[in-house]
This record gives C-alpha cells, structure tokens and sequence, in this order.
C-alpha cells in the first residue's frame, strides 16, 4: 500500500511540474501581477508556480491551527489523565499487597 501512495504522490508531482514547465514555456513573456503593496513582473509560469506553493502553505498552516493542534492539546490531556489514574490505582494497590503479605507470612 506504500509503494501505490509513494508512486501516485510522485506522478502527481511530476504531471504538476510538466503542467508548469509546459505553461512557463508558452508564455515567456513577462506578465505583471499588480497587487495593493507590491507589483512583480515574472513570466506566467513562474507566478503560477509561486501562487501553487503560497496556496499550499497557507492551507498547511490552517490546517494545523484548525485540525492538528487541538487533536495535540486532546492527546495531551487524556495521556495526563491516564497517567494520573494509573498513580491512583498504584497507590490503592499498594495497601492490599502490604496486607497480602502480611497474611501469607502468618
């Protein structure tokens, strides 16, 4: 089953990297992307390529802030109870072997 992830992740990589090179290729030019705060002048498969990967970091960051951060804070919580109830448990034993003992010796 790893090796049909690993090898559909890398025919995704490498269909995304033909789409790129082939739309840089097409469109050498320089277009210009005119934001609010900055202006860059870049051929269209550079721009394409750079709005890819911001739209990726961008979703991964969200994505941990959202999803994977309180799933850490949840595990953390329940390892900390498990831990203080099996201290609990160890302690109340602890009595009824003393006592075991006791009664075996006898």
């Amino acid at each position: 089953m790893k090796t049909l992830k690993k090898t559909l992740v890398i025919t995704l990589i490498v269909i995304l990297l033909s789409f790129i090179i082939t739309l840089s290729a097409l469109n050498l030019d320089a277009s210009e992307l005119n934001m609010y705060f900055f202006k860059l002048n870049a051929s269209l498969g550079f721009i394409v390529l750079m709005t890819l990967i911001a739209g990726v970091v961008i979703g991964s960051l969200i994505s941990w802030l959202l999803w994977l951060w309180p799933a850490n804070r949840e595990k953390r919580h329940w390892q900390r109870q498990y831990h203080q109830l099996r201290q609990q448990t160890e302690q109340n034993d602890k009595p009824k072997r003393a006592i075991n003992t006791q009664i075996e010796a006898k």
